[in-house]
């Protein structure tokens, strides 16, 4: 499986910074347990209903029923998608928030995100030019069923893990080998 960047349209508009008071706020809502077991099962229910529906072909992603999409407790937009190219298959997913994601909260999710989705972790994530980040898996056509059986095995030994603090504790810790890149525009 190949990582690489998907440079996309913003998801939202462009996030003025909050104030110190706001920032502390998103703080301490973003890891309270409430919080902590919505991403989880927030990110379980993203990855269930983007594996259900992968489309032929990135532009059909949009045509049908669009790419499955959840948005957290706290506000936090999650869109995913996986869909088939020329040269293979693509998992795409995309997180953003109308108010402002800080970077590292945004790697703690990609990492929970790809953990519960059996997928490898990222070592950049993208972050566009309104306060979304994207991140794409690619699978060459030749890996496709080999792959399919690594995610889906890895996928089910990370669902036995049912206590959202263990999952999202060591989501922090992988997030930080995870780098964000500013797109240039």
């Amino acid at each position: 499986m190949i990582v690489t960047l998907f440079i996309g349209g913003g998801l939202a508009a462009p996030a003025a910074e909050p104030t110190a008071e706001e920032y502390q706020a998103f703080i301490d809502a973003f890891f309270s347990s409430e919080n902590i077991a919505n991403y989880i099962t927030t990110i379980d229910e993203l990855v269930d209903a983007g594996s259900a529906q992968i489309s032929p072909d990135p532009v059909s992603v949009e045509a049908g029923d669009g790419p499955a999409a959840r948005v957290t407790a706290n506000e936090i937009r999650m869109v995913f998608s996986i869909y088939h190219t020329d040269r293979g298959l693509v998992y795409h997913l995309a997180l953003s928030r109308e108010a402002h994601l800080p970077r590292d909260f945004a790697a703690t999710l990609v990492a929970a995100f790809a953990d519960r989705a059996g997928l490898m972790l990222p070592r950049v994530v993208k972050a566009g030019a309104h306060g979304d980040y994207h991140v794409v898996w690619e699978v060459p056509r030749d890996r496709i069923e080999m792959d399919a059986q690594i995610v889906a095995e890895l996928r089910a030994k990370s669902r036995q893990r049912h206590d959202p603090q263990e999952v999202f504790s060591d989501a922090t810790i992988n997030a930080r080998n995870i780098r964000i890149e500013t797109l240039i525009p």
